[in-house]
């Protein structure tokens, strides 16, 4: 994709509209200064007439003549002065002020640009989050909007020195045109040739260095989680060397710009000298008197002292453009890709019921599930229907499809056919119906994410510190059976899991885990393989807990170990994405092969 100045526009439609009054406010603040440095400059070549030729008067410079008409002769340079001192401080002033508003609003900028992207990406779906690699989400959410912040501030920075320059160089033109013409042609062509030469390298330094900074993400994300893998087998070089590579290209690339950025302004400050030296000299070899060109050459000297800094700032802007188009391309394509409508209300969906005996809580029809860009199907033609208070179970090998079943009843994939109903409403048919049914789900995986926080805040997931029900998170902890170990703490609750719970065991964290399932009081409760990593006993103990929760809650189990489900209602026995058999456990043992062989391999029949 090749940018264009649509792609631009596109990025100023993301902004709010706060955000576009801001900037209306600040090109009104820009025209505002560079008028006062128009006037600032405007002031000095009469102030230096009158310094270089004592008998003329400001009385024949028309406009201020008649402002100064009042004044005696010998204050007429003293309150020139002050004026033009007057107008130094006022137009550096608004200059700074102008500045600040325009680096602050291209902050606020980069920060709505940051937060709309991570909006987006929590509210992908399910199957985007399995396909998509962590390293470029990373990338995207850090060094991509990073760079569009980059492109933003460069083009405020555009727009504000181009008022700039346009005002003050047509104040320029208008006192001293031959002199303009001259310096305003020169630097023009030099200025095209340096960005004629440069716009490929900033280009490609640009794609470089995201490509380079999204391979050091992934090489930190792989080594950090294999460290134990590479503690043992002493494979810090290959690391350390893979690392170093992306990562020292990286900051080569981004000085590369810098620097290319950067050095024309040292070459036009010594070619600007050369300029004003030389004109001065043709002045005077012409034979003409250096006091009449003085207060015009002065006057341009000033004006180019002041247009060197934001014709450098738009050379570079355009390099920043050049070099953060990549960053551009992918944001906007994935910002414009479509995404489920955001959404945090769920009033609106008080109607689904909560199920009843003869009412199904929810309804599986038809379903069948393969990943995209896949033809493997995982699950065929399953139909289930769960009721409220039911306790049943989903066995099988590995690879039958059981933990896909499991997300496809949370809603976090969609199947590729077939429904899931509730109150005979497909639950994918619009996302506020989806949201309502999650927010009725608990689900506790195998392997428990715990934040480097303290238990309080790992029981309570997702609810602010003050908003934590406390009654509820000890009863939750009590049925978790993991009260006992966290009172014996000296912090008790407040104490800090480390990363990922490090500072736990395997089962305290998957008790930590069940604990934050039940805190949440949901309808129903999924356990995949949740008690894998607890011993027997303390199954047994987390287990009894949980069944006296029946009259309220719906249970649905996966389990390898099938000591856990010999007192389901009902077991589903799933073998190659089928449902082969479902029955209890003595029906499925007398009349299912496929069950009767997972138990004889378990060692579990009775």
């Amino acid at each position: 994709m090749k940018i264009s100045l649509k792609h631009y526009f596109c990025l100023f439609q993301i902004l709010s509209s706060r955000r576009r009054v801001q900037i209306f406010y600040l090109f009104i603040l820009s025209i505002i200064s560079a008028i006062c440095e128009t006037a600032n400059i405007g002031l000095l070549i009469p102030f230096l007439g009158i310094l270089s030729e004592p008998d003329k008067t400001i009385y024949q410079s028309g406009f201020l003549g008649s402002i100064f008409n009042f004044i005696p002769t010998n204050f007429i340079l003293p309150a020139l002065a002050l004026c033009f001192m007057f107008m130094i401080i006022t137009s550096s002033s608004i200059r700074s002020l102008t500045i600040r508003n325009q680096t602050r609003l291209g902050s606020l900028i980069n920060a709505d640009l940051g937060k709309s992207t991570f909006n987006i990406i929590l509210n992908k779906s399910y199957e985007w989050h399995l396909r998509s690699k962590s390293s470029k989400i990373i990338s995207l959410l850090t060094q991509d909007v990073e760079r569009v912040g980059a492109i933003v501030k460069g083009i405020l920075m555009l727009c504000v020195n181009s008022i700039l320059i346009g005002i003050v160089g047509g104040f320029l033109f208008f006192t001293s045109l031959q002199i303009m013409l001259a310096a305003s042609l020169s630097l023009g062509i030099f200025y095209l040739i340096l960005f004629i030469v440069f716009r490929r390298a900033f280009r490609e330094s640009g794609k470089n260095r995201t490509y380079n900074f999204q391979q050091s993400v992934k090489v930190l994300q792989e080594s950090l989680g294999g460290i134990r893998e590479i503690i043992l087998g002493k494979h810090y070089d290959l690391f350390v060397d893979t690392y170093d590579t992306f990562n020292r290209q990286r900051l080569l690339n981004d000085s590369g710009i810098l620097v290319k950025a950067t050095i024309p302004r040292y070459l036009v400050e010594g070619f600007l000298i050369i300029l004003i030296t030389g004109i001065a000299l043709f002045y005077v070899l012409m034979g003409n008197e250096l006091n009449n060109l003085l207060p015009s050459l002065a006057a341009v000297s000033l004006g180019a002292y002041k247009l060197m800094q934001p014709v450098q700032a738009c050379f570079t802007t355009l390099g920043v453009l050049q070099a953060n188009q990549s960053s551009l391309e992918k944001l906007l394509d994935f910002i414009n890709a479509p995404n489920p409508t955001v959404s945090s209300s769920i009033n609106a969906l008080s109607y689904i019921s909560e199920g009843t005996g003869e009412v199904p809580l929810v309804s599986l029809k038809d379903v069948s599930f393969k990943y995209k860009n896949s033809d493997n199907m995982i699950l065929r033609n399953i139909n289930l229907s769960i009721y409220k208070g039911e306790f049943i179970a989903i066995v099988g090998v590995t690879g039958s499809g059981k933990s896909t079943l499991s997300d496809i009843i949370l809603g976090l994939l969609k199947p590729y056919h077939g429904n899931i109903l509730v109150d005979n409403t497909d639950i994918h048919c619009d996302d506020s119906i989806l949201k309502k049914w999650q927010q009725r789900i608990s689900h506790v995986p195998q392997s428990i994410y715990l934040t480097d926080s303290n238990i309080e805040s790992n029981i309570a997931y997702g609810v602010s510190p003050h908003d934590i029900n406390h009654s509820r998170l000890l009863l939750a902890a009590k049925q978790a059976s993991i009260d006992d170990y966290i009172s014996s703490l000296s912090n008790g609750y407040q104490t800090s899991v480390g990363e990922r719970g490090v500072s736990l065991s395997g089962g305290q964290r998957q008790r930590i885990g069940i604990a934050r399932a039940l805190y949440k009081q949901s309808d129903l409760l999924i356990l995949d393989e949740a008690t894998s990593a607890l011993d027997n006993f303390t199954e047994k103990l987390v287990m009894n807990s949980i069944k006296k929760l029946r009259s309220r809650v719906t249970m649905c189990v996966i389990a390898h170990r099938l000591s856990t489900i010999l007192h389901c209602d009902r077991i589903l026995v799933l073998d190659k994405g089928i449902i082969s058999g479902i029955g209890c456990y003595e029906d499925l043992i007398e009349n299912n092969s496929t069950f009767r062989s997972l138990v004889l391999a378990k060692g579990n029949e009775p």
